[in-house]
């Protein structure tokens, strides 16, 4: 076998060892977010504020960015869980349960929000 050819297949292993890796990754990475949505908690319940730029402040086209939308509900039973509403992302379950259960969404608005 040439030196070339096991170069090769030394740079094959190295690949598929780095692939299994990240494979490994998102695996972990949707069994904590299966988690963490079937307990209804976000990271940030969890970890407090992620320092991240990226997910601390959102671009829009042109450059424009915006902060992070301030929460306006407030899980009455769990009291660090929060719903910014409708218009930002799908209602969390404890939403849907308090709903489900005759709740009104306004009895549990944050005041001033």
């Amino acid at each position: 076998m040439s030196d070339r050819v096991a170069e090769l297949e030394a740079e094959m292993q190295r690949i598929q060892s780095e692939i299994a890796k990240e494979k490994g990754k998102e695996d972990a990475r949707e069994q904590v977010q299966a988690l963490l949505k079937k307990l209804d908690y976000t990271v940030e319940d969890l970890f407090g504020p992620v320092s991240s730029s990226k997910t601390a402040k959102t671009s829009k086209p042109g450059g424009v960015t915006r902060g992070k939308v301030q929460a306006r509900y407030r899980n009455p039973e769990n009291k660090k869980q929060t719903w910014s509403g409708p218009e930002h992302r799908p209602k969390p379950q404890w939403v849907e349960d308090f709903e489900a259960d005759g709740g009104d969404l306004e009895s549990i608005r944050i005041a001033g929000r």
